[in-house]
């Protein structure tokens, strides 16, 4: 049986996603900038350290971003941490508390 979806409500669900992921990559950006600010480094240098350039730096730390694994991996090694210490501050807040 095909379910029939009205449109206004699949829009709605896609906005609700696009919302959704835009929080997570906005939380991740304030950890790497938190971890890299804790350790007194500049954007430069953490991005020398994991092997970027300087903007894909910043453009993670504003949020722009939807890093990879293997990118989550190497900026930790950047900051000479582990890459679940990136992560394990970050907290799913459900709209609908």
């Amino acid at each position: 049986m095909v379910r029939l979806v009205n449109p206004y409500d699949a829009l709605r669900m896609n906005t609700n996603r696009e919302n959704e992921e835009a929080r997570i990559k906005q939380a991740f950006g304030q950890r790497v900038r938190q971890l890299r600010l804790e350790l007194e480094m500049s954007q430069e240098e953490m991005a020398i350290q994991a092997g970027f350039d300087r903007t894909y730096i910043s453009s993670v730390e504003r949020g722009e971003r939807n890093p990879a694994l293997t990118t989550i991996c190497r900026i930790a090694n950047g900051l000479n941490i582990l890459p679940n210490d990136l992560i394990s501050e970050i907290r799913y807040m459900d709209e609908k508390k």
